[in-house]
C-alpha cells in the first residue's frame, strides 16, 4: 500500500506523489509549498506494481493538480502508470509527470541531473509555486479560460523549469485542434537561456507567437530577445509560416486570439506587467465567450 505522508485539507490545490528516491525531493517541495499558503497533499507511492489505486484515486480526485515525481523514465514508468489508472477510472484530472524524458541526457552528477530534469526540491517549487487555476486567487498561474470556441491558459512561466512544467502539463491535455503558444524570453535571461527556452517549447506547439521583452537588461532593445527566439525556432526546424514575431505585447495576444480556431488551445506566457491586461483581453475577446458552468 501507498502512504499518505501529509495533507493540508480534505481537498487540495496540489497533490505530490513521489516514487523511490524522488520521495525526499517531494517532501522538501511540499513543505516549501505549504509554507507559501498552497494547500498540498503528499503521497509516497512505495510500490509501482501494483499501484495503490484506492489511495491514489481518492486524492487525485480531490486535487486541482497532481504531480508525479520519479527518478525513472516517464514513458512506461510510474507517471505513465498513474495516467493509465486515471484513464481507467474515468477521472477528470490534471496530472503532470516529472522524471527522465525519452531523450539522450548530458553526463553529470546526480545533483546536476536532478537540477537539469527539474526533479530536485528547488526546481519543483520554482515551477509549481503558486499553481492555482484561478485568476482571482493567483493571477498568472495556470489561469484557464474555457471558451465556447477555444481554450486559453495564461501563465507567467519565465524560465526553463517553468516552461518545462507547462509543456509537460499541456501535452497531456486532450486538444482537438492546434496548440498555439505566445512566448518570449525575459531580457535579463541572456542569449543561451533564451535559446534553451525555445528548445523546450519547439517540439510541442503548432504555432509560435513571439512577443517582445519588457526588460532590456542583457539585450540592446525590447525586440532583440524575440528576434533571437525566432532565429532559434527556425534553426530547430519549425516551419517559417508557423513562427510569428509581433513587436508589441498586446498586438501579439490579439494576433494569437485572431489565429485561434475551434478546438484550439492557446497558451499565453505573459510578462508579469501584462497579466491583468492579458486576462481582460482573453475573457472579453469577441467570438469566444466563456462556457457557462453548470
Amino acid at each position: 500500500q501507498g502512504e499518505l505522508i501529509h495533507a493540508d485539507h480534505a481537498e487540495v490545490d496540489l497533490l505530490l506523489i513521489g516514487s523511490g528516491f524522488a520521495v525526499q525531493s517531494a517532501i522538501e517541495a511540499q513543505q516549501i509549498l505549504s509554507n507559501k499558503g498552497i494547500k498540498t497533499a503528499l503521497i509516497n507511492s512505495r510500490f509501482i506494481k501494483p499501484l495503490d489505486e484506492a489511495l491514489l484515486g481518492h486524492w487525485i480526485g480531490r486535487a486541482k493538480l497532481t504531480v508525479t515525481i520519479e527518478e525513472n523514465a516517464i514513458l512506461g514508468g510510474f507517471g505513465s502508470a498513474v495516467l493509465e489508472m486515471v484513464a481507467r477510472q474515468g477521472k477528470m484530472a490534471h496530472v503532470l509527470t516529472l522524471g527522465i524524458p525519452d531523450s539522450v541526457l548530458e553526463h553529470g552528477t546526480q545533483t546536476e541531473q536532478r537540477q537539469f530534469l527539474g526533479i530536485d526540491a528547488h526546481a519543483i517549487t520554482t515551477g509549481l509555486a503558486g499553481f492555482e487555476p484561478s485568476a482571482d486567487t493567483v493571477n498568472g498561474r495556470l489561469n484557464h479560460f474555457r471558451g465556447k470556441t477555444f481554450d486559453v491558459i495564461l501563465d507567467y512561466a519565465h524560465n526553463p523549469a517553468g516552461l518545462r512544467r507547462m509543456v509537460e502539463f499541456v501535452t497531456q491535455l486532450d486538444v482537438r485542434g492546434r496548440r498555439i503558444a505566445i512566448a518570449g524570453a525575459p531580457g535579463d535571461r541572456g542569449e543561451q537561456q533564451a535559446k534553451n527556452m525555445m528548445r523546450i517549447i519547439a517540439p510541442h506547439y503548432d504555432h509560435f507567437i513571439l512577443r517582445p521583452s519588457s526588460i532590456l537588461k542583457g539585450f540592446p532593445d525590447v525586440t532583440a530577445s524575440s528576434r533571437l527566439c525566432q532565429r532559434e525556432l527556425l534553426a530547430l526546424g519549425c516551419p517559417p509560416d508557423r513562427v510569428h514575431r509581433v513587436d508589441d505585447a498586446r498586438g501579439a495576444l490579439a494576433f494569437a486570439l485572431e489565429l485561434a480556431r475551434e478546438g484550439d488551445l492557446l497558451v499565453v506566457h505573459a510578462s508579469t506587467q501584462q497579466l491583468e491586461i492579458a486576462w481582460e483581453m482573453i475573457t472579453t475577446w469577441p467570438g469566444n465567450p466563456a462556457v457557462e458552468e453548470p
